[in-house]
């Protein structure tokens, strides 16, 4: 694979604010505030982490974009717009928690050091990784609810699918449930719950003491 995609939801039109309560660490105190959290501050957010990548790699933008660059809700009060690139090297906003603009640029710094492998059995085993990623997200994404009440369900799942995580019906031929099967109910269907708890325990990167032994799957 000659490049990665990256491809995130920018924001709803028209922007909107919530109250949104924020714990704080700061010299072991534990501080609890309120911040306001608006659409246009993320927007700000993402225009900053897109300029600071542009200086450290060529983003291209992806095709996927043509399709879904914005999608009307279904009340017709709000629009979601989408943006996609692609990179040979780019892991950096999907997921991230932002304490600040200095972590963006922290990771991508990292990303400065990232080397590329070459070893055609690590790259099998990270393609596979790479696929029960988006085979996960695709299915359990906590997003999925909420896109599904904006959009509509067929809608929905097609951002996800081929979007947000582009690649899972292309990647590898390996299911949900192949993945996953401790979340396979007595009808063959997938069991709607995000979390199965206590289900997948041997296959957990640590013992039932808390005792990280991830180096014994490698």
């Amino acid at each position: 694979m000659n490049s990665l995609s990256l491809s995130f939801w920018v924001g709803l039109k028209p922007s909107f604010s919530r109250k949104s309560r924020l714990c704080r660490c700061r010299e072991g105190n534990t501080e609890a505030g309120t911040e306001d959290v608006s659409a246009l501050s993320y927007h700000k957010f993402l225009d900053f982490a897109l300029t600071e990548t542009k200086l450290r790699t060529h983003l291209v933008p992806s095709p996927l974009q043509e399709k879904f660059s914005h999608i009307q809700a279904v009340d017709g009060k709000a629009e979601l717009k989408f943006q996609s690139f692609e990179a040979s090297k780019i892991r950096l906003l999907r997921s991230m928690y932002i304490h600040g603009v200095d972590t963006v640029k922290a990771w991508l710094g990292l990303m400065d050091h990232a080397v590329e492998e070459t070893e055609a059995s690590i790259v099998m085993c990270n393609l596979e990784a790479q696929h029960r990623y988006l085979t996960w997200r695709a299915e359990k994404d906590a997003g999925h609810h909420m896109l599904k009440r904006l959009i509509g369900e067929a809608r929905a799942r097609d951002v996800l699918r081929r979007f947000l995580f582009s690649g899972v019906d292309e990647l590898a031929s390996k299911n949900f449930l192949d993945y996953f099967p401790e979340y396979r109910l007595e009808n063959g269907a997938v069991n709607e719950k995000r979390s199965v708890i206590g289900k997948a325990f041997e296959n957990r990167p640590w013992d039932n003491r808390g005792e990280f032994i991830g180096d014994k799957f490698l």
